[in-house]
């Protein structure tokens, strides 16, 4: 009786079994990495699908309590209060893409260095902080009291 033929199929039957639990756990390593990005992509469009609606309608920031008179008068329009909701929301989704939190990407990144390093976009967060969830919030603020020492109050 010839063995040989026995452990080549041993052998085979081996690597199958291996070949097929590399390929579930790659398949199942894509499947959470594309339920990551659908679930970013479906946050920002929902977001900003509603959010992009307060650049035209100005009466709608009432909605959220935000007395524009009183911001004008700090030299804040309605548009840039729109502006930041939007790029927080934009943040928020490119750090769920990413596998990251908000804090890590704000504090990773030139561009919200640069932009909230201006006083006037401090300012602006005054009002456009009403229009986000609490952990967007939290996020934020923790990233403005570490790098420029504001504090704000709960809402």
């Amino acid at each position: 009786m010839d063995i040989f033929p026995i452990i080549v199929s041993v052998v085979a039957i081996l690597f199958s079994v291996i070949s097929f639990i590399i390929a579930h756990r790659s398949q199942k390593r894509t499947s959470i990495e594309s339920k990551r990005l659908q679930e970013a992509i479906f946050w920002l469009n929902s977001n900003n699908s509603f959010e992009t609606r307060l650049f035209d309608n100005e009466e709608l920031f009432k909605l959220y309590g935000i007395d524009l008179n009183k911001a004008k008068e700090e030299g804040i329009s309605s548009k840039m209060i729109a502006y930041l909701v939007l790029m927080i929301n934009t943040g928020k989704s490119q750090a769920q893409q990413f596998n990251m939190t908000l804090d890590e990407l704000m504090a990773n990144s030139d561009y919200v260095h640069r932009i909230f390093s201006e006083e006037i976009t401090r300012k602006v967060w005054k009002y456009s902080r009403v229009c986000h969830r609490e952990e967007i919030r939290k996020a934020v603020e923790s990233y403005l009291e570490k790098r420029h020492g504001i504090k704000y109050e709960k809402l």
